[in-house]
This record gives C-alpha cells, structure tokens and sequence, in this order.
C-alpha cells in the first residue's frame, strides 16, 4: 500500500446520523446515512427536521 493511500485512509472520518420516521403506513422505521464531512451532516439535520414525516429523535455517529 503507497504512503498516500495509507493517509487517506487514516483520516478518513465518515459523521452519521440515524433518525426515525413515519413511513408511509404510519409506522416508526429508524433510518441511518452517512456523510464525508460535519457540515454536510449538520445541513441534513436542519433539513431532516423540516420535514413532515420526521418523529423527533435523532443520532449523532463518527467512525475513523
């Protein structure tokens, strides 16, 4: 493995965050996705609240 590989491997960061819905039966499902960066993250958090389906809980992840 080259020098370059290895480093982008070592900061390789991916933020997550997993929320439940409503679905289109009305049932709670737990949904999950992944970002390369915490402000993409966080944009889709303020996105995520907007909307109608949203049940008001969600997680922060962050895994090297």
């Amino acid at each position: 493995m080259s020098k370059t590989t290895e480093n982008k491997m070592k900061t390789a960061t991916e933020y997550g965050i997993r929320w439940f819905e409503f679905d289109r039966s009305d049932r709670r499902v737990q949904r999950e996705k992944f970002f390369k960066t915490e402000k993409a993250r966080a944009a889709f958090a303020a996105r995520l609240e907007t909307k109608d389906n949203f049940a008001g809980d969600f997680t922060w992840s962050e895994e090297a």
